[in-house]
């Protein structure tokens, strides 16, 4: 695997996460509220059903990132649909929320070898399948979150189908989730090394290191602070398409009153980083 692109997975169930974590030989780490296994390159997050505790482990799990340079991030798991079979796994090319009625529209610029589909996200369990489309309780609160850390197009959706019009829910247990994640397994390990090979392509970002030097020149940081100011800058520039000059925040006498303006500057656009 390609060291050079980190990868990122937010589960809900630990069912979901155990045949990854054995592909990926993670293991536990002790750093977050939330369940985390890691091996260094490719870290995973547990998040509990829902879209609240996804997107808060979604923002932990990526705003503690050392690095998101070149980084990929997947949610992935079970999901009901309405015409494919069980087992089989597919990507979201489109995410509805169905209690505001929101849509996105993932950018799918490599070629999956699995199907996609449209995928709804609900607030419980429903057997309710809308035409030619998945169910879920996480993507609608995943992707507008991990989109404001990374680009669009290495920030995907990939579910395994569980549950069918045919197929009830109720007969889900924790074993039979392991067994039909492992059954979609090779197509989420696909995606992966498809959004790697498209990471690796993404030049190095020289802008945000020239603007490091420069920040520096103007207040002493520790490590630390460094850091920190270096993913503030990339989510800048991610969220503006501009890395703002250090002069913008000359009034801050502290390296802790900059890095306290720049984030207040990044929360504007509705995602506090501190």
């Amino acid at each position: 695997m390609n060291t050079d692109s980190p990868v990122f997975f937010v589960v809900a169930l630990q069912s979901e996460a155990t045949p990854l974590i054995e592909h990926y030989k993670l293991r536990a780490t002790g750093h977050s509220a939330f369940r985390c296994f890691s091996n260094g390159n490719v870290s995973l997050i547990v998040s509990g059903i829902g879209r609240i505790n996804t997107a808060a482990a979604t923002a932990a799990l990526l705003h503690s990132a050392p690095s998101l340079q070149r980084a990929v991030c997947l949610n992935t798991g079970i999901a009901g649909h309405h015409s494919l079979p069980l087992g089989q796994a597919f990507v979201a090319h489109r995410i509805s929320d169905a209690q505001s009625g929101t849509d996105w529209y993932p950018q799918m610029t490599f070629n999956p070898a699995c199907a996609s589909s449209a995928l709804r996200t609900v607030d419980a369990p429903t057997s309710d399948y809308p035409q030619d489309s998945g169910v879920d309780m996480e993507a609608s609160a995943f992707y507008p979150v991990a989109i404001r850390y990374l680009p669009g197009e290495l920030t995907q959706v990939v579910k395994v189908v569980s549950d069918t019009p045919e197929e009830a829910l109720d007969n889900l247990d924790k074993a039979r989730v392991s067994a039909l994640m492992q059954e979609g397994l090779p197509a989420i390990h696909d995606c992966v090394t498809q959004l790697q090979k498209l990471a690796a392509g993404v030049a190095d970002n020289t802008e945000t290191s020239r603007a490091l030097a420069e920040y520096c020149k103007h207040w002493h940081l520790t490590q630390a602070q460094k850091n920190n100011l270096s993913r503030l800058l990339e989510r800048h520039l991610a969220l503006f398409c501009a890395i703002p000059e250090a002069g913008l925040f000359a009034q801050e006498k502290t390296a802790k009153g900059m890095l306290r303006a720049l984030n207040q500057r990044i929360a504007s656009r509705g995602l506090h980083l501190s």
